[in-house]
This record gives C-alpha cells, structure tokens and sequence, in this order.
C-alpha cells in the first residue's frame, strides 16, 4: 500500500507542470491578446513646443506661432498701454511688448 501512495504521490508531482503547461482552449477566430494591442499613435516631438523654458531676450524675435495670444486687457495686468504698432503678448506667464509687424521683442514683463 505504502508504494502505491508514494508512486501516486510522485506521478501528481511530476504531472502538475505538464497540466499547467497546457495551451489554452480555441478563441474561436477571435484575435489573441497581443494582436488586439497594435499601439496606439506614436509620439510625434514636432507637434509640441519644446521652447517652454526658452530665455526672452529683448531685441529677438517672437516665433509666429506666440504671436496670437495678444492682451487686449493690459490694464487688468497693470501694463502700460502699447505704443502704435505694438501689442502686449502673454507667453508663458510672462508679458511681452511686441512688434506687430515684425515680431521684435521690445520689453517684458516678469509673470504677475
């Protein structure tokens, strides 16, 4: 008796890992886990603005792509009111005088 529970007992450790090992059943032509991720779209560094810690300098020029975010309410952010061809400009949490015509840097003003 006592062979047959330590050759029972043998055969169950042995057969363990194999009945583990098994493959799982059929999805039935339903796509397996790792083909339902393809991934999603790849990141592209050119769509974001790397400038965001970029040092203004008076007298360089403003990238067009900052030029549209005018202060009109320069009042409200105790700026001075601009002089004829420029605009007060918000980038960041700073201000800048700008040019308008030609995007030229003329003053800033730390963020408020």
């Amino acid at each position: 008796m006592k062979p047959i529970i330590i050759a029972l007992t043998a055969f169950s450790f042995l057969a363990a890992p194999a009945a583990v090992a098994q493959p799982y059943p059929s999805q039935h032509g339903k796509p397996s886990h790792s083909q339902m991720h393809k991934g999603g779209p790849k990141y592209d560094a050119r769509k974001y603005d790397n400038r965001r810690h970029q040092s203004w300098k008076k007298g360089n020029r403003l990238p067009p792509n900052y030029r549209g975010r005018v202060v009109n309410n320069y009042s409200g952010y105790k700026l001075r009111k601009p002089p004829r061809g420029y605009h007060w400009v918000k980038v960041n949490n700073d201000y800048m005088l700008i040019g308008i015509a030609t995007g030229i840097i003329s003053s800033i003003v730390a963020g408020r």
